[in-house]
């Protein structure tokens, strides 16, 4: 009797610390001289399990093909490393079709798929958030409106993200014309951390109301 109370106190700790431990994402991605390299970092309970994603290149083979995406994919439990492996992602036009078909259906299924989605955003909270560019064509006139749009799209995706999330430092951001080459560079680095307790209820409300049918 004593072992099974044991066990159940246990799982009890175990539930309640995985439930207030936080996630924490790093996600960098940045194009220098037509290299393109990104990474994705995910720490759970205080950087005990940790998983990194890398995407070294990105290989467009046209239309019909599509990008062809390379990553290495590494983990750590405590101090033991698990061992890398590489995978490669194709993404074509029949699975852009299938991606959005699906994406089709959830906003059929789930007519308040936003109302459930705004609040694990409010649970969100960014860290950092730094984003330059370096956009040019060679001509002044192309340049000075690429920059233009450049700031447009940032600032439209600050604005939306300010109103979800909340943020523990100011947002960076950085747009540098280059009138005189063409040129296109950027670099993006943000982390975001959440409680696993939050991201938990957010599935299962998603989940339960999948299996009503429709968001209530």
């Amino acid at each position: 009797m004593i072992f099974f109370l044991i066990i159940l106190v246990m799982l009890l700790v175990f539930f309640i610390v995985t439930w207030f431990s936080n996630i924490q994402i790093e996600l960098l991605f940045k194009r220098e001289a037509q290299n393109d390299f990104g990474k994705i970092k995910v720490n759970m309970f205080g950087g005990l399990l940790r998983f990194q994603y890398y995407l070294p290149r990105i290989q467009w083979s046209g239309l019909d093909e599509g990008v062809v995406a390379r990553k290495n994919v590494t983990g750590k439990i405590g101090k033991a490393k698990t061992k890398p492996k590489k995978e490669s992602v194709q993404i074509d036009k029949r699975k852009i079709k299938k991606l959005h078909f699906a994406y089709r259906q959830i906003l059929y299924r789930f007519h308040d798929f936003q109302r459930i989605m705004r609040w694990f955003f409010g649970k969100i909270t960014c860290e950092k958030f730094v984003w330059n560019t370096k956009i040019g064509t060679g001509d002044a006139a192309e340049a000075g409106i690429l920059t233009g749009l450049a700031w447009s799209i940032k600032w439209m995706l600050l604005s939306w993200l300010g109103n979800q999330i909340r943020w523990n430092a100011k947002p960076e951001l950085k747009v540098d014309p280059r009138f005189n080459e063409a040129i296109l560079e950027t670099y993006f680095h943000s982390i975001i951390r959440f409680r696993i307790g939050h991201a938990i209820l957010a599935v299962k409300r998603l989940s339960d109301h999948m299996r009503k049918g429709r968001i209530q």
